[in-house]
């Protein structure tokens, strides 16, 4: 964030992610999210939602895991940007074959 005039304040970053036509966002709930996070995360779905902006998440956890970790108005939210989520089944690549 802008520290000492330098780079951008924090408000344009939301801004930012909020409005882009596409946001990819990768393996969301990996680590329990503090209130800003939660906050700042719930503002930008928020408003891509309310813009009907391409948004894409993945996750290991299903949908009643995730309102767990975020609470249901942004998962209800998600389910509105994506619909019904998909499934992706098989082996983790990153694993070495045994």
């Amino acid at each position: 964030f802008n520290q000492s005039g330098h780079g951008q304040t924090e408000q344009q970053i939301i801004d930012y992610y909020s409005t882009i036509p596409n946001l990819y966002l990768d393996d969301i709930s990996v680590e329990r999210p503090t209130d800003w996070a939660l906050t700042t995360l719930y503002s930008i779905v928020d408003a891509r939602y309310s813009n009907a902006l391409r948004t894409i998440f993945t996750s290991n956890k299903d949908i009643s895991e995730l309102s767990n970790v975020f609470g249901s108005r942004l998962v209800s939210r998600i389910l509105g940007i994506c619909g019904t989520p998909v499934k992706l089944n098989g082996k983790d690549r990153r694993l070495p074959d045994k």
